[in-house]
């Protein structure tokens, strides 16, 4: 095997260990496949075009192109009826949303599955480019951690220490093959000992593995296990370390989807409560809230960078006058792994095993080390909490309020559909409160043109609830509480969706939840109320708050409480479109609210991922310099022409090196260059100046221009190479091989003075 293919095998190699850090990061393997075919074309092309005169230069513009077409061809491949650049565009386009709009281990996409062949491909080309057209094996663990990188700062769970085993034992293959081409290289005692004439190089190489790779993997797992690489802290909605600071969170929704869809209904969690029967002497459960989605954009409604206190919440956000009684809950959780952990809202004092820290804006319990994304399974704890039951009357005349945070909870997009806008005046145009315009909100998503369906709608963002809202008129819980929470901020309240159960069936003195109770539903805020929760979900046998329901008749009757929770099949009232509320007497708000760009509190997987493909390619760009010199150097040293040629570019490039390494060219004859040379900056190997420059006259000047051969002019140079280098720090060595000056110096032929 010849020494470039066992390198290009071993990048190969090193590529495909790296790519299985990326497993975490997506539910659909077929991008393996995709990858491993692409991987190995791009190799075989490149091991063929390296043995044809085209060398390193043609190999590097082959692998280029074979990826280039490998890529485009996939596109086309799976993005029906579209032409290459197109398909390209779409797919781009369509795996970034889903990379946002999804969180790991995210759903299959043709998209995501073009991205990641497209990532790991890259990472090949730039491995080889490392290790075989610079010639620097060294390197050759830059692409495959760059590509680890990706789920290590994306995935909101610790990476398995598999992935980090895989990539250094990736690294050592690379190492292991350049081992192997040196030790071919160098034979003496080893191949060639006269005493030894079959002696086999495997005991060296072998040996060589045991002491050096062998150890190399063994610290990297237990440097892996001492040194969790969650602790990031450091990065802007990274995970936390267990103290206060932002901590990347998982999207709930996710789960609401995957459970509401699935066949079987699973309990989750018992619990009992002190809760007393309501009026009527129904025996009421309680909704376990587990998270809050603050953040509104084109993609949904999602999370936010949050700082996380250890404790016990001090207040509870925007209520004026807390009620004293409150309701004592114990809870016994199952087969439910979550890194949230369900509580009654709001919560007073919690009684939990672990390390838990909650929001103060939200009042959101979240694990803070250890497991995270385990932190809830075969967990019982105690909670304490305050039960919300407004007053009717005072929340009927109550005003959309500003929360601590009202840039986030009380903007909208700028680029939020009009008629969603449009639609949420209509609705409310008779309203004359703000609380009054959300009962209308409720009531309208409640009336009989809704109906509730588990089924997948298409879409997603704003297409998906424009879709909703104007087409369909079926969804989930998700959609309806999505909705509502839109439109009151357009109407200047402040909304933000909650993730949590509903109370389940009693069973006994025991309540009991399942996976079915998933729930949705969006918190509206009030002046002096505060959070209140308001239920739009029609049909899955959901009951409004008395709180958000009105009566019927005249008088105070308008904003007193219900005398039924059942949920209205009245018809939609119809009401003219306006562009304000009607009512002409309504106060003003003091903070009207108008869409506002909201800041980007977000690191999340597609983020991730485009900083990090942004890194190859600042890789790529710093490498190019270093690449063209690279391949300049081995096209002079190649020996492809007469003796002359070849004497004469080892010379120039004896020129070129001595310009990398900041030094000055003489002048003059290759004589008098040399006496200058050996005497300053090439002392060292003054003896190797002074035969290259003799070589040099003698292939100007003599009838023959001896016998010298190719091996011996290379092993010239690289000694002169290796003197310039011995003086210089490793910076400087860095820079010469990064940014040679000799490709800014203009060449005026092979002659070097």
């Amino acid at each position: 095997m010849r020494a470039s293919d066992r390198l290009s095998l071993a990048s190969f190699a090193a590529t495909a260990l790296a790519m299985l850090t990326l497993f975490p990061i997506t539910q659909d393997r077929s991008f393996v496949l995709w990858s491993l075919g692409a991987m190995a074309l791009v190799s075989v092309v490149t091991a063929l075009v390296r043995r044809t005169v085209a060398g390193e230069a043609g190999a590097l513009i082959s692998e280029l192109a074979v990826l280039i077409g490998i890529s485009g061809g996939l596109a086309v491949v799976l993005a029906d009826d579209l032409g290459p650049v197109e398909a390209v565009r779409e797919l781009a386009a369509a795996g970034v949303h889903h990379l946002e709009s999804q969180s790991a281990p995210m759903e299959a996409s043709p998209a995501v599955v073009w991205l990641m062949v497209t990532a790991v491909g890259t990472t090949l080309v730039l491995t080889d480019l490392l290790v075989s057209v610079l010639a620097r094996p060294s390197w050759g663990l830059a692409p495959g951690l760059t590509l680890f990188l990706i789920p290590a700062l994306a995935l909101a769970d610790d990476l398995s220490p598999v992935a980090g085993v895989a990539v250094i034992a990736g690294y050592c293959l690379i190492l292991l093959a350049e081992g192997i081409n040196r030790t071919e290289r160098w034979r003496r005692g080893v191949i060639d000992d006269p005493a030894h004439p079959t002696r086999s190089v495997s005991p060296v190489l072998w040996g060589s593995a045991a002491v050096v790779v062998v150890p190399a993997i063994a610290l990297s797992l237990v440097a892996w296990l001492a040194i969790p690489t969650g602790s990031l802290s450091f990065v802007p909605g990274g995970h936390g370390d267990g103290g206060a600071g932002p901590l990347q969170l998982s999207d709930p929704t996710l789960d609401l989807r995957r459970n509401l869809n699935r066949p079987d209904d699973v309990p989750v969690l018992t619990y009992t409560t002190t809760a007393p029967a309501d009026a009527d002497d129904r025996d009421e459960g309680v909704y376990l809230r587990i998270a809050s989605l603050p953040y509104l954009d084109a993609n949904g409604w999602q999370n936010s960078a949050i700082d996380v206190l250890p404790g016990q919440p001090g207040r509870i956000p925007g209520v004026n006058a807390e009620s004293p009684q409150r309701r004592h809950t114990e809870i016994q959780i199952g087969d439910f792994d979550s890194e949230y952990l369900p509580l009654p809202y709001f919560p007073r004092q919690l009684i939990v095993p672990g390390e838990w820290g909650y929001d103060p804006l939200s009042l959101v319990y979240i694990a803070t080390s250890g497991d995270r994304g385990r932190a809830t399974r075969d967990l019982t704890y105690s909670v304490d909490s305050v039960d919300l039951d407004p007053d009717g009357e005072r929340l009927s005349v109550a005003r959309g309020g500003s929360p601590d945070d009202v840039d986030i909870t009380g903007t909208l997009p700028a680029d939020l559909p009009d008629e969603i806008v449009a639609l949420a005046l209509e609705i409310t145009a008779e309203a004359p409160t703000d609380a009054l315009k959300a009962a209308a909100l409720q009531a309208y998503l409640r009336g009989g043109t809704f109906e509730y369906s588990t089924e997948p709608a298409p879409g997603s963002g704003y297409e998906a609830l424009t879709n909703f809202l104007f087409e369909d008129q079926r969804g989930y819980c998700e959609q309806f509480a999505a909705a509502m929470a839109v439109m009151a901020r357009v109407l200047g309240i402040p909304s933000r969706v909650a993730i949590g159960f509903l109370p389940g069936d009693k069973v006994g003195d025991t309540w009991e939840v399942t996976t079915h109770d998933l729930h949705a539903w969006p918190e509206l805020y009030f002046e002096g109320i505060g959070w209140t929760r308001w239920e739009p979900t029609p049909g899955n046998g959901t009951v409004p708050p008395d709180w958000t329901l009105q009566r019927s008749g005249s008088g105070d009757e308008t904003t007193a409480p219900p005398t039924s929770t059942e949920p209205t099949d009245e018809a939609e009232p119809t009401f003219e479109p306006t562009l304000q509320p009607s009512d002409p007497n309504a106060e003003p708000s003091d903070d009207p609210l108008g869409p506002n760009e909201l800041p980007d509190a977000r690191w999340g997987l597609a983020q991730t991922i485009g900083a990090g493909l942004g890194l190859v390619v600042v890789v790529a760009v710093l490498l190019l310099p270093g690449t063209l010199r690279a391949l300049r150097r081995r096209r002079r040293l190649s020996g492809g022409g007469d003796l002359g040629e070849s004497v004469e570019d080892a010379w120039a490039e004896v020129r070129d090196s001595v310009i990398d390494a900041r030094g000055s060219w003489p002048s003059g004859s290759p004589r008098v260059i040399s006496d200058q040379l050996s005497t300053g900056l090439l002392a060292t190997a003054a003896p190797q100046v002074t035969e290259l420059a003799v070589l040099v006259e003698r292939a100007r000047y003599a009838r023959t221009p001896g016998s010298v051969g190719q091996p011996e002019l290379v092993t010239l140079v690289s000694d002169i190479r290796t003197a310039l280098a011995e003086p210089a720090s490793r910076g400087q060595r860095i820079r010469m091989a990064l940014l040679p000056p000799s490709l800014m110096k203009p060449r005026s032929g092979r002659r070097a003075g």
